[in-house]
């Protein structure tokens, strides 16, 4: 499974980090873009029978909580831009 998501990764999102851990594999990434990309892959075509509720939600909540934190740069950035201009 980790040899078929690694192309994914490393054309997707940057700085990828796949390395064995006991009996497992451990993907690192940091980054609300990059988290949230993968988070998107991992819940594109998923429907509420196979999800788990709880994780579902706390993306739901990242991608709003991540929307009004670049909403709100966005903004700053455009005060910035204009200020003095009128």
């Amino acid at each position: 499974m980790i040899s078929a998501m690694k192309p994914f990764f490393l054309c997707g999102v940057n700085r990828n980090n796949i390395a064995p851990h006991r009996r497992c594999w451990e993907l690192h990434y940091g980054g609300n873009r990059q988290v949230g990309s993968i988070l998107d892959w991992l819940y594109k075509d998923s429907t509420p029978e196979i999800r788990l509720d709880r994780k579902y939600d706390l993306y739901l909540r990242f991608k709003e909580d991540t929307g009004k934190q670049a909403e709100s740069k966005d903004r700053a950035l455009f005060d910035k831009a204009f200020a003095g201009v009128c």
